[in-house]
C-alpha cells in the first residue's frame, strides 16, 4: 500500500509531467508563429527587392537614353571622352579608374579634388554596381 508522501510524490510527478506537455505545446506553438512571422517578413523583403530592381532598371534605361546623345558625340569626334571632356578624362572617370587599380579612396580624393563624400559615392556605386557605372561611363575594367 502506498503511504501518504507517495501519494504526494506521485501527484507531484503527474502535475510536473502535464506542465512539462503544455510547456511543449506551447513552445512549439511559438516556434510555429516566429516562423510564420519570419516567412511573411521575408516576403516583404523579397517583394521590396524586386521592387527596387524594377525602378533601378527604370532609372537605368533612362540613363541611358540620356546618355545616347553623348556618345553620339563621342564617336562623331573619334577619340572618345578626351574630345568631349576637353583635353582629358573627367574627374569621375578618372576617380572610377584609380578605384579600379586599388587606389586609396583618401588619395583619389586629394589628388582629383573631388570631395570625400562624392569619393565615397563613386566606391559604394562601383561596389552596388559590379562596374555597371564604369562600364557605363566608359572605364575599361
Amino acid at each position: 500500500m502506498l503511504s501518504a508522501y507517495q501519494w504526494i510524490i506521485l501527484t507531484l510527478l503527474a502535475c510536473d509531467l502535464m506542465l512539462s506537455v503544455v510547456m511543449i505545446l506551447k513552445i512549439r506553438r511559438q516556434e510555429k508563429f516566429q516562423t510564420s512571422e519570419a516567412h511573411g517578413n521575408l516576403e516583404l523583403i523579397n517583394q521590396s527587392l524586386n521592387r527596387l530592381s524594377e525602378i533601378a532598371e527604370k532609372l537605368e534605361s533612362k540613363y541611358q537614353s540620356a546618355r545616347e546623345p553623348y556618345r553620339q558625340i563621342q564617336e562623331i569626334a573619334g577619340s572618345g571622352s578626351a574630345a568631349v571632356n576637353g583635353g582629358g578624362a573627367s574627374k569621375e572617370l578618372r576617380a572610377l579608374s584609380l578605384i579600379r587599380k586599388g587606389e586609396n579612396p583618401r588619395f583619389i580624393s586629394k589628388k582629383l579634388g573631388i570631395s570625400r563624400s562624392e569619393m565615397d559615392l563613386l566606391v559604394a556605386q562601383e561596389k552596388l554596381g559590379n562596374g555597371k557605372l564604369a562600364e557605363r561611363m566608359g572605364v575599361s575594367q
